[in-house]
């Protein structure tokens, strides 16, 4: 009888360590494999787009980098401001930029002469028009640019000749009007074309020469009229520059520029080119 029962009890045990091992078994082949069906979720790479582009320009792309990093992740648009030529000359020196923006043509075709840019990815992104503003609360105004050569009327900041394009064009402006050479010694030159509108601004000068754009961000000043004559076509070129490590997102961005990105330009008073 004791055998019997230690038979019994043996095959019971067996019984039961083989649905155990089944089990666990199952469990195994059930959980998912990780060779099988199953790979790791792509991430694109961090792109930083370094841009140059001109002082004018500084509102409306603030608010464009927003939007394109909004819909482009994984990249991070960083700007540098100040006038075309100073940033036409970085360029020439090497410094990393991707994409290159200028508020005359001049600048951008000196780096194309020189292959510093890529010139299948050149293109008119937006116009501008030249104004005379002064403070808005002055009354006693001129009736037309020529009247700027009477002393009454003090002042006028206009932007370097060489390196601000605002200035370059004031310049061909006032020698329409004939009275450049009267003005000589009442011309406020500055570093970039915001910075005129900051000296009308703290009336550190009468008048001054910027872009409709630039006054149309204060409404601390008024345009006296749209200074229209004498002056070459106002267009902003934007390319991508040859060194550039990220040529095909700045080529990106630059028709963004052309596209979506328009609509705000022209809010912060641009014009289509």
């Amino acid at each position: 009888m004791k055998q019997s029962w230690m038979k019994k009890f043996a095959l019971i045990f067996t019984v039961i360590l083989l649905i155990s091992t089944l089990a666990a078994c199952g469990q195994k082949d059930d959980a998912p494999k990780e060779n099988e069906n199953t790979a790791p979720a792509e991430t694109e790479e961090p792109i930083e787009l370094m841009v140059s582009a001109a002082a004018s320009l500084t509102d409306a792309l603030n608010q464009i980098k927003a939007d394109f990093e909004a819909s482009h992740d994984h990249v991070t648009i960083t700007l540098n401001m100040a006038s075309s030529g100073k940033l036409a000359q970085q360029i020439e020196q090497g410094a990393p930029v991707d994409i290159f923006i200028s508020a005359n043509q001049s600048f951008m075709n000196d780096l194309e002469e020189k292959a510093l840019i890529d010139s299948a990815t050149r293109a008119d992104v937006v116009g501008n028009d030249l104004v005379l503003i002064t403070q808005a609360d002055r009354t006693e105004l001129p009736a037309t640019l020529a009247d700027l050569a009477d002393e009454q009327y003090g002042q006028l900041a206009i932007g370097e000749i060489e390196t601000v394009p605002a200035g370059k064009y004031a310049k061909q402006s006032l020698e329409a009007a004939g009275i450049w050479e009267q003005l000589q010694e009442r011309i406020i030159y500055t570093s970039n074309v915001r910075q005129v509108l900051t000296y009308v601004e703290s009336k550190n000068v009468d008048y001054g020469v910027v872009f409709a754009s630039d006054a149309a961000i204060s409404d601390q000043v008024q345009v006296v009229s749209t200074v229209d004559e004498g002056h070459d076509p106002i267009l902003y070129p934007a390319a991508v520059v040859a060194n550039s490590t990220h040529a095909e997102m700045a080529q990106e961005f630059i028709q963004y520029l052309l596209g979506d990105g328009a609509a705000t330009l022209q809010s912060y008073g641009f014009r289509q080119p």
